[in-house]
Parts: structure tokens; C-alpha cells; sequence
């Protein structure tokens, strides 16, 4: 998998240099369809976005770029800085605590609007816990993490 790794470094620094972007790039296979894309920079914040929305756009297009004319699409992630791995860490800590009030209350909790990535994170870090459920309501944007009573 280093080989189809080192192809997809090389495009991705191509469109990199090609845009005058200040980034770094480090490719890793996970396995074979599945590589993580490490980006950094020391102008993260404009990159990443408010709540991460510059980056999920930055991953859109670098996925369309890797999987043009494949055969064989593969999964790819992206972060910058860390920044993904940091969010998912703040998610897990908030989840715990909000379903230990729900536990408390037996009330359900309604958290903001997330992404796909980030309300995979609540639905994981909870799905072994008896006490409460989750599950995704909304629509779109507006798409959010219900985390209710068992």
C-alpha cells in the first residue's frame, strides 16, 4: 500500500503547490482502501474552519481528487494539525458527561448541529452504555446527536 500512498502524496502536493496553499503533506495507509492524509500548517485555524466545516470541504475535495478515474475508490481522512483527533477526544469527554446527567435527570439531551464524523464519535463512545440510547435527528445541516434515557 506504500506505493498507492506515496501516488496519492504526490497528487495531493501537486494540487498543494498548484494553489500556493501552506501545507505539508504525509499520506499513511491504514489498510488497502483506506489512508489517513496529515496535514499541517502553521495557519490551521483558516483551514480548519468554525467547527470544522473548511476542513470536511478540504477532505471533500482531496477525496474527488484521489478517487478521479480509480477503479477501486478508497476511503480517505484528513486532518490538519491534529485538529480531528483533538475534536474527537473534546466529543468522547462530553458524551460520558452528558449521559451521565441524562442518567441523572431521565432527560433526553439535544446536542448542536455535527457532522457525520463527529455524531459517529457520540453514537460510539455511548453504544455499550446501558442507561441511555442515541440517535440522529434532523436534517441536513441541522443533523444532531439526541442522547435520551434507556
Amino acid at each position: 500500500y506504500m506505493e498507492q500512498a506515496q501516488q496519492m502524496q504526490e497528487k495531493i502536493e501537486k494540487m498543494i503547490e498548484l494553489s500556493g496553499l501552506p501545507l505539508e503533506v504525509t499520506v499513511v495507509p491504514l489498510d488497502e482502501k483506506t489512508f489517513s492524509v496529515a496535514l499541517s500548517t502553521q495557519e490551521a485555524g483558516q483551514f480548519i474552519g468554525k467547527g470544522g466545516e473548511n476542513l470536511d470541504d478540504f477532505e471533500h475535495i482531496i477525496r474527488l481528487i484521489i478517487n478521479h478515474g480509480a477503479e477501486q475508490p478508497v476511503r480517505v481522512f484528513v486532518d490538519i494539525n491534529g485538529y480531528k483527533e483533538r475534536r474527537a477526544v473534546v466529543l468522547r469527554e462530553r458524551a460520558r458527561a452528558i449521559a451521565d446527567e441524562v442518567r441523572i435527570s431521565g432527560r433526553q439531551e439535544i446536542l448542536e448541529p455535527m457532522n457525520s464524523f463527529e455524531r459517529r464519535i457520540i453514537h460510539l463512545e455511548l453504544a455499550c452504555r446501558g442507561d441511555v440510547m442515541t440517535e440522529s435527528s434532523g436534517e441536513g445541516a441541522s443533523r444532531h446527536v439526541v442522547i435520551g434515557p434507556a
